[in-house]
């Protein structure tokens, strides 16, 4: 029985996984690679069982066999087969597998590339033992604490189906991009222990970890981006982001995953933040264990959580282990961990890096209090007191100008000292005077605080495009490369580089996009009977018509509303407002309009009894779509960072990337 199989290859991915775990540092401590190769083989097998245990589940799934207690609890008949695969991470017990699938995939990897990179050979031993402890951690959760192939005692005719709200392309690509990122932060992790154990501290682990870590970044960054897409287009509430506890659980390691990257190349470069480092790797590691213990415990209330559960504390256990365990180690190896280089000015590449880090540990420290006060107000008064979303945006509102300050400063400045900053600026000051000004007179945009953060916006992107030209000017007059093929070239051949300015440029993107609808949304909530209109900024919506139909698994209310700039009809748009028979609720299908300017957002709140009105929600959210572009380009960004540099660099770039000019 399918079953018997998928619980049975849980069962040995545990033995494996133990195994790697025990073999791997006999293999270090004695210098022997026979043992060494028998882990990785171990660490093989842990991903091949793991796959098999979660092929079963969802063919179990795609079956629809209800006598499955998780099948009958997530699937029903008349769910499409996306969303039935989809159901594979919608419940605790196959989001834990899930999870399980990618360490142990990563695990593989990690063993297979290990064996042709050099730095990595004498830390490859302890690290597949870390990446051993973390399957064997959650495939004894799975076999034998929240058991994803329990059986119910009878077949049930039917199952339960999924939440209406996750019958949403968001839930196919969402949850999986989320979990690779927490699932990535697994292999620095387990380097950062691995180089602690093996007593090698020097720049060559940092370099060979700042993929994997860049990887998990991008991951989670992504994951964090789709998510908020998917609650802006479904919930019909009109925003993306609400400070809920679960969105700030997966936001704090991407905060400190972001100091990391930074950290990552100073040690790189100059030798200093190794106590950062170990730190910074295993406290994102520890945040992004928080996150599933914040889904799991119970412990707050939110729209993501799972419900309470005693699986969230076996991980507040292993946050426990993985805090003392790192502060043990650093500890024994203090003397190592110790500079030799001390820096030399604060007005230096190192002191806007260093003044980054704080900047971004102190937001995702604050971040944390605030998701957890209510919480800790519950436990010693006994009233719990919650934080609304006022306390977050006085927090991070300062912190995210300062940073988006020091974005554009960076590239300015040098290794060691300031360099020549004076002549950098003129530039990126011309970009403050045209995007302010064009935002004032083209949007009508007067707010103080908007004028500063688009002010700082363009400041930050004139530095950027500032590298761009110069590094393409560079490579025209060394190589006479044609004026559009030699900024490709210089991208291509300077990944590493470029492929941060625009993760930089991404940044500002969606800040630009954040600050429009944050600061100048409009929203007006209105009951029109069909035909009658109501005015919504420049925009008329009119009410036209209503079509209701039933379908096998809802009752779907369509209402149709044209869109109107004074006489000129200029779009129309179809929200709907549905009942869904297996929860026994409505949901909105929003329908939007968007440019590049704004979005009109349009959802309906209400319908009457006997459909002769409908009460609709309206809202103008400025900018809206630059957030969404950029995510595409940080991810684009992310892949360019990520990809092996091109062999045999011509002298342009050696000439175009000065020391004083590499981007994080």
């Amino acid at each position: 029985m399918m079953t018997d199989v998928g619980h049975t290859a849980l069962l040995l991915a545990l033995v494996f996984s133990v195994y790697t775990a025990l073999v791997g540092p006999l293999a270090g401590s004695r210098r022997r690679d026979d043992l060494l190769a028998s882990a990785r083989h171990s660490a093989v097998a842990t991903f091949a069982l793991a796959s098999l245990a979660t092929a079963m589940l969802i063919v179990l799934l795609l079956s629809r066999d209800y006598q499955v207690r998780y099948v009958y609890q997530h699937v029903n008949a008349s769910l499409q087969p996306i969303y039935a695969l989809a159901a594979l991470w919608a419940g605790q017990e196959g989001s834990l597998l899930l999870w399980l699938w990618l360490v142990a995939l990563l695990g593989g990897v990690m063993a297979w590339r290990a064996q042709r990179a050099a730095w990595s050979r004498d830390l490859e031993p302890y690290a597949l033992a870390v990446m051993g402890l973390m399957t064997g951690f959650l495939a004894l959760l799975l076999a034998f604490v929240s058991r994803p192939f329990d059986l119910l005692p009878a077949r049930a005719l039917d199952g339960v189906g999924l939440n209406p709200l996750l019958e949403n392309p968001g839930m196919i690509y969402h949850p999986p991009v989320l979990f690779l990122g927490y699932a990535a932060y697994t292999v620095p992790f387990a380097y950062a222990i691995a180089a602690l154990m093996a007593k090698r501290l020097d720049a060559d682990w940092v370099r060979g970890v700042r993929r994997w870590a860049l990887l998990a970044w991008g991951a989670l960054g992504l994951g964090i981006l789709l998510g908020a897409q998917w609650a802006y287009v479904e919930l019909g509430w009109g925003g993306y982001w609400a400070w809920d506890p679960v969105e700030n659980a997966s936001l704090i390691p991407w905060l400190t995953g972001t100091a990391l990257l930074h950290s990552l190349m100073i040690q790189e470069r100059r030798g200093l933040f190794k106590v950062w480092n170990q730190s910074l790797i295993a406290g994102t590691f520890a945040f992004c264990l928080f996150a599933t213990f914040i889904t799991r415990s119970g412990m707050v209330q939110s729209v993501h959580a799972f419900g309470g559960s005693p699986i969230g504390y076996y991980f507040l256990a292993l946050i426990a282990l993985v805090l003392l365990g790192t502060l043990g180690l650093a500890v024994a190896r203090r003397s190592l961990l110790q500079s030799h280089v001390e820096m030399e000015d604060a007005l230096s590449r190192e002191g806007a890096f260093l003044l980054t880090n704080l900047l971004f540990t102190g937001l995702a420290v604050a971040v944390l209090l605030g998701t957890v006060f209510p919480a800790l107000t519950g436990l010693l008064m006994g009233a719990p007191l919650a934080l609304g979303q006022a306390f977050f945006d006085r927090v991070s509102e300062p912190l995210a100008l300062a940073l988006i300050f020091l974005l554009g400063v960076c590239p300015l400045l040098g290794w060691r000292h300031a360099g020549n900053l004076r002549s950098g600026l003129i530039a990126p000051a011309g970009a403050v005077v045209i995007g302010v000004g064009a935002l004032v007179l083209g949007l009508n945009m007067h707010q103080p605080l908007a004028l500063v953060a688009f002010g700082l916006i363009a400041w930050a992107g004139g530095t950027i495009a500032q590298e761009f030209v110069r590094g393409a000017a560079a490579r025209r007059q060394v190589t006479g490369e044609a004026f559009w093929k030699a900024p490709l070239n210089l991208v291509i051949r300077n990944r590493r580089r470029y492929g941060g300015y625009l993760v930089h440029l991404a940044i500002l993107l969606i800040a630009l996009g954040v600050t429009g609808a944050g600061l100048y949304k409009v929203e007006r909530q209105v009951t029109l009977r069909r035909g009658e209109g109501a005015n919504v900024g420049p925009y008329q919506v009119r009410f036209e018509g209503l079509v209701s139909e039933i379908a096998q698994d809802k009752e779907r209310h369509i209402a149709t509303v044209g869109v109107y700039v004074g006489n000129t009809r200029i779009g129309t748009l179809r929200p709907e407002y549905n009942y869904y028979v297996n929860v026994r609720q409505f949901a909105s299908e929003v329908a939007i309009r968007s440019t590049l300017r704004e979005d009109l957002y349009v959802a309906v709140a209400a319908i009457a009894q006997d459909g002769s009105s409908v009460t609709f929600r309206v809202l103008i959210n400025p900018l809206m779509a630059w957030l969404w572009i950029g995510g595409a380009v940080l991810l684009a960004g992310t892949v360019v960072a990520i990809w092996p540099a091109a062999p045999g660099r011509l002298g342009a770039e050696a000439a175009v990337a000065a020391p004083r000019r590499t981007a994080a």
